[in-house]
């Protein structure tokens, strides 16, 4: 296996495990604009709980934390049999983030920066979305450097996955009280894609600023 085919195969799980973050954290950030978006007297009237009280909203998250780890394992597993182009420092933050995922009952970590981490209220502060973008983006730079045509074919972007706007339509569906009309699918479509798209420019200002 040349050195390109080795990066394409762990930019292949990589892209695979950030898309579905990327998809998971749009969404939960869309999710909850639409909750904590309306002054709280409207909130009140149009929703009858928390919309992260949804099984659904739960589950979205349960992705995102699923790819975390899974980025973590992957990337760490292959850096120790031969050294990768990442973004060491991103790596390092979501190693913290895994480690906090995989314990939830833990406030008391071995590790002093996973407890630092903890303490500072970086698992939820984090600029996560950046880190993951960022780290795939190191590598397709090595190996768009390197002659492949990986990121043309496997873009890095923050994508309406098929089911993404569903997702959304019944989180907040099932949260709406009875009195009020349920969004439209329709309606939810083009906000998620305006939004989504938003998104992903945020994350690219700030991924090098």
């Amino acid at each position: 296996m040349t050195e390109i085919q080795r990066l394409e195969f762990i930019d292949g799980i990589l892209w695979t495990c950030s898309r579905n973050a990327l998809t998971a954290l749009a969404t939960q950030r869309f999710l909850n604009r639409q909750f904590y978006g309306l002054p709280e007297e409207e909130r009140r009237k149009v929703y009858k709980t928390n919309v992260a009280n949804s099984y659904l909203y739960q589950a979205n998250e349960a992705m995102i934390k699923r790819s975390i780890v899974e980025i973590v394992e992957h990337l760490r597993e292959e850096h120790r049999r031969q050294a990768l182009p990442l973004a060491e420092d991103d790596l390092e933050e979501l190693r913290k983030h895994r480690i906090v995922i995989s314990h939830p009952a833990n406030i008391k970590f071995s590790d002093p920066e996973v407890q630092k981490f903890y303490d500072n209220d970086s698992h939820y502060k984090d600029p996560t979305a950046v880190r993951i973008w960022r780290l795939r983006q190191t590598l397709l730079n090595e190996l768009t450097k390197q002659g492949s045509p990986q990121e043309t074919k496997f873009p890095n972007t923050v994508t309406v996955q098929l089911g993404t706007c569903e997702l959304i339509h019944g989180a907040m569906s099932v949260t709406y009280n009875e009195s009020e009309p349920k969004p439209r699918l329709e309606d939810i479509q083009t906000s998620v894609f305006n939004y989504f798209k938003k998104f992903e420019e945020v994350i690219r200002k700030f991924a090098y600023s």
